[in-house]
């Protein structure tokens, strides 16, 4: 089994295409869409994962511009197909390694309190709760914020 991560350069309809499916199957209507990924890809960061050259998964991510040295992950999924064979783990190691090169220093994001399989993976890197974020995404849809101190991880 082959495993690739990258980081998206460049808009490809193609691309686009796989990801936004991905986001969709994931998180339904609040899933970044054709619109929002050109965006993310141009100003932002996005890295992929792929296994056999299929793209198995994705994480969008934007720097906090109220405290520059954190980043913010926006969206983070892996295709159902590909769910429970390690892939998220592969993912989450090569962002938070090249974030750490970066120069960054925490990682943050925003997840369901009953989300217990993406939850598991989080508390595996030492992720902290900071706050329930109420009504994030409207009323009574609540997100725990999550913080992870980059230097201070331990996830290899």
């Amino acid at each position: 089994m082959q495993i690739d991560i990258n980081t998206l350069s460049e808009v490809r309809a193609d691309e686009i295409s796989e990801i936004a499916t991905i986001e969709a199957d994931n998180f339904g209507s609040g899933a970044l869409n054709q619109w929002h990924l050109p965006v993310a890809i141009r100003y932002g960061k996005v890295f992929v994962i792929r296994r056999n050259g299929v793209i198995a998964g994705a994480s969008e991510l934007m720097v906090n511009w109220q405290e520059p040295e954190s980043v913010f992950i926006i969206g983070f999924s892996i295709a159902e197909l590909y769910q429970g064979q390690g892939l998220g783990k592969k993912l989450l190691t090569a962002i938070i390694n090249y974030l750490r090169d970066d120069g960054r220093r925490f990682l943050l994001l925003t997840v369901a309190a009953d989300n217990k399989r993406a939850l598991k993976l989080y508390d595996n890197f030492g992720f902290k709760e900071s706050k329930i974020l109420r009504n994030e995404y409207g009323q009574g849809v609540n997100r725990l914020l999550l913080r992870l101190d980059i230097n201070g991880a331990d996830y290899e």
